[in-house]
């Protein structure tokens, strides 16, 4: 799963590239307002089944029988249900967002249009449930990959002849090539298929609703905070700054985002299947940490000491100012990786209660903090508030999860958390206090230790494994990670 999100990491970067070059800081910023819309109104429409969907089919998977065929037939159902709410929502709704976020009626039509979007993401996301439930993980792999490759060439040929006029027909085609990909797969997945009339797809809702409306508050919370801020970002500091703000957030997130990924789509389910056994839960979320931070840590540290050089060359001169915020956003992007493994506990647990409390108060104070600064500090301002939100929920959830599991971080865990937050603290210090010369000289030795430290620590920690076998044939790799232990 890890090499194919790489991959489709390496076809995002190219995009990006594409997009920044044809439209400009202003079309950058437009179109990640649009992608906030699209999320925004998936949450509303989908109530969070598709999360409960993967849980609910991790365990009926491990009780075997026709649970899961039932579960499965009643996602699917609902799915047009959240599709026509999809579409209605956009249309009635259209006008007014257009004149909110745009201060005219320009953007109406499009607007409108995502609805069509929204319900093709819908059929793909009940999809996707499936498959994540049942750990189809290579499955997965293929989708993702071929969804990023395909939309990538129809968006920049669309954003080519259309400008900024191709933001909904990109959007919509993307969701439709992520639901031909996933029905390609689904079909081939064997399960008891169960036959469910509309009423006994409704009745058999309420499982799902009772966890997924939990689910549903903190993607909708996730999803209000964001939306509302870009909107806020484009009323109060400009379409530019918009655009520079959405280059610095993505810049920063891309490289985490497909270890993210990865755990809601691998990790996420295996947690769920022992989820009544503490100690392997624990266990698990502590491995999950190890991978995470060892696999994100070298991209984290070289994205934050080269910002100035990697904002012209994945995007243009014109994102210049993007770099001063990248750190700040690395700084939480590092946090999220540490945060996010304990998170699930509360999901795998179906601690609805914990959760929702979990969640509000971290979009709470990420709302708050990011009104609040970016009236005093500007787009800087924002991700100050983006990496203390990080830290308040890092806090949060850790004393969640040591009450619920009794979870507390290994002895190699926290090894690496302390070598981990001292190249983090380090780097972050010689962007923002040296020039831009300097940082890069300097950085580049930083990001040399982080690479060897993490090759063997990972060495460590999965053994014998193909990959490394591959990399210990490759020149001067064998040599540096000749020894291991750490």
């Amino acid at each position: 799963m890890g090499s194919s999100q790489g991959v489709s990491y390496l076809i995002g970067l190219f995009r990006t590239k594409f997009l920044a070059v044809l439209l400009g800081p202003t079309g950058v910023g437009i179109v990640g307002t649009f992608q906030a819309l699209v999320v925004l109104l998936g949450v509303l429409t989908r109530c969070g089944i598709d999360s409960s969907a993967v849980r609910e089919i991790a365990a009926e998977k491990e009780r075997g029988g026709e649970g899961e065929g039932r579960t499965i037939a009643v996602v699917r159902k609902l799915a047009w249900i959240s599709s026509f709410l999809g579409i209605c929502l956009s249309t009635v709704f259209a006008s007014l967002l257009s004149r909110y976020l745009f201060d005219s009626d320009k953007f109406t039509w499009a607007i409108a249009a995502l609805g069509f979007g929204v319900a093709l993401v819908s059929f793909a996301s009940a999809q996707k449930a499936v498959l994540r439930g049942r750990r189809s993980v290579a499955e997965l792999a293929k989708i993702g990959v071929g969804s990023a490759f395909l939309s990538t060439i129809v968006a920049i040929g669309l954003y080519k002849i259309l400008g900024l006029q191709g933001i909904a027909p990109v959007i919509i085609c993307s969701s439709a090539i992520s639901l031909i990909l996933t029905w390609i797969f689904f079909r081939r997945i064997e399960y008891t298929h169960v036959s469910i009339s509309w009423i006994e797809s409704l009745c058999g809702a309420k499982v799902l609703l009772a966890i997924g409306i939990t689910f549903m508050w903190s993607a909708l919370l996730t999803a209000c905070v964001t939306f509302f801020l870009r909107a806020e970002v484009i009323r109060e500091l400009g379409q530019v700054s918009s655009g520079i703000y959405q280059a610095a957030f993505g810049l920063s997130a891309l490289f985490a985002r497909f270890i993210l990924q990865a755990m809601s789509t691998d990790y996420y389910p295996r947690l769920t299947e022992v989820s009544e056994d503490d100690e392997k839960v624990n266990a698990s979320v502590n491995e999950q940490t190890e991978i995470g931070l060892l696999i994100g840590l070298p991209g984290l540290i070289g994205m934050m000491a080269f910002a100035q050089w990697l904002v012209p060359l994945f995007y243009s001169a014109e994102f210049g100012q993007a770099s001063a915020l990248i750190p700040w956003f690395i700084v939480g992007v590092y946090i999220q990786l540490i945060s996010w493994p304990i998170g699930f506990i509360q999901q795998a647990k179906g601690s609805v209660l914990w959760l929702f409390i979990s969640q509000t108060l971290a979009n709470v104070i990420l709302l708050g903090l990011s009104l609040w600064l970016m009236r005093e500090l500007g787009l800087a301002g924002l991700a100050i508030a983006f990496a203390s939100m990080y830290l308040t929920h890092l806090i949060i959830v850790y004393l969640i999860g040591s009450f619920l599991s009794g979870f507390k971080w290994s002895v190699s865990v926290l090894r690496i958390l302390l070598v981990s937050a001292i190249l983090v603290f380090l780097t972050f210090a010689l962007v923002k206090f040296t020039n831009p010369i300097c940082s890069a000289l300097l950085g580049v030795p930083i990001v040399f230790f982080t690479g060897v430290f993490s090759l063997r620590t990972l060495c460590d920690r999965v053994g014998e494994h193909p990959l490394i076998l591959k990399l210990l044939k490759v020149p001067g790799l064998s040599f540096l990670l000749m020894y291991r232990r750490f």
